[in-house]
């Protein structure tokens, strides 16, 4: 079964939507360009680098990441995941930039809004001056994709029957086989959310998707799920923004009212600075 697209005119329309799914069934990722497909950084990486990185050494050299930031660590974080919750490791990984086989997702629709729009306009270089339909061009279409997750868990669970591998309904670290060079051959995700999360994660309502396989084709394998009891007739749904400016606008506007812009998204000082791009387009206020 392929996504469900589901084309939004306005704000409003895509909240009352997204108000008829059940919290925490479903979750949210924000894509600022329509033809960006579900994928980890490290398979993203892989794919960049093909040449380099070879089917059989890709689990190894994931392997040998996890190892070297591992043993690193220590010089820089005061509290550090068990040795053997290799997926909260790769949750600190994900969080400081490292590419890893995670997948951000969050519970809320409006964080995955934010991710989406706040992106979604390609840059002007230097020189170039674009008016009318070539600068409407420049404010790109987006997208939010919304997962079912107890789906997702019941065809992970469908997949590791049909290879001869007992998979629970919320599979286990050790049927990833992370970190041990080797490659699981049944195709699952499943989500989690780690033993503990950082000021960010818990901000943006974010929990992560992860892969049973480095290079898993995450969109086919979602295209196999046939059901699901929700409202909506499809477990994945795909809300697309038209964009353009005033769409655009539209959403900043609204984002900025519900509070969603990076102050509130990725505490500290960092966040304040760069809630600034938004902030502007609420204008000058008259100070006391």
């Amino acid at each position: 079964m392929n996504a469900k697209t589901i084309p939004i005119e306005n704000y409003v329309e895509y909240v009352q939507m997204v108000n008829e799914i059940r919290y925490k069934e479903w979750v949210y990722r924000g894509h600022s360009r329509v033809n960006w497909r579900i994928e980890s950084s490290l398979a993203r990486h892989y794919r960049t680098h093909r040449s380099k990185f070879t089917e059989k050494t890709q689990d190894t050299r994931e392997t040998d990441a996890i190892r070297k930031f591992r043993r690193a660590a220590h010089q820089y974080l005061q509290h550090l995941p068990e040795r053997d919750d290799l997926r909260s490791w790769l949750a600190v990984m994900q969080h400081f930039g490292a590419p890893t086989r995670l997948i951000d997702f969050t519970f809320s629709p409006l964080v995955g809004l934010y991710f989406a729009a706040v992106d979604s306009v390609s840059p002007i270089g230097f020189g170039e001056a674009f008016s009318g339909p070539d600068l409407e061009n420049k404010y790109n279409r987006f997208q939010v994709h919304a997962i079912n997750v107890g789906a997702v868990r019941e065809l992970a669970r469908q997949r590791g029957k049909n290879v001869g591998v007992k998979i629970r309904l919320n599979p286990e670290e050790s049927q990833y086989k992370i970190g041990n060079g080797q490659a699981q051959e049944a195709d699952f995700v499943g989500f989690f959310e780690g033993a503990w999360q950082n000021p960010r994660q818990t901000a943006q309502q974010g929990l992560f998707m992860i892969t049973s396989k480095v290079m898993m084709n995450v969109h086919r394998f979602l295209e196999s799920i046939t059901s699901t009891p929700d409202p909506f007739d499809n477990p994945w749904l795909i809300f697309e923004f038209k964009g353009g400016q005033d769409m655009y606008n539209e959403m900043v506007t609204n984002l900025i009212s519900a509070n969603l812009t990076a102050a509130s998204l990725f505490p500290g000082i960092e966040g304040l600075a760069r809630s600034m791009y938004l902030r502007m387009f609420e204008g000058a206020k008259q100070l006391d």
